[in-house]
């Protein structure tokens, strides 16, 4: 859930975002969002993008392939839907 929304921020602000962004909005340590950008980055190439990491400045996202990126956002998105229901269903 939290991938496709950090993914969604990168495709929204198009400019580097500092870690500290990231640990605000979605209120976690910066380990949390160090994992979860560590993974983002390991399965960027086969995924249509890549990120950008300027220090000082954060990360950046820069799309490299337009079909894949969306395919894999779509997946993104089935999956936190899936948890969503899932968590309402525990309820």
């Amino acid at each position: 859930m939290r991938l496709y929304s950090i993914m969604k921020d990168f495709l929204t602000m198009k400019e580097y975002l500092p870690m500290e962004y990231f640990m605000k909005r979605y209120d976690v340590s910066r380990r949390t969002i160090q994992n979860d950008l560590s993974y983002l980055i390991q399965i960027s190439s086969r995924n249509g993008y890549q990120l950008h990491m300027r220090r000082g400045n954060g990360y950046l996202l820069e799309v490299i392939n337009d079909r894949l990126l969306d395919e894999f956002m779509k997946s993104l998105e089935h999956e936190t839907i899936r948890s969503e229901e899932h968590t309402s269903e525990l309820q």
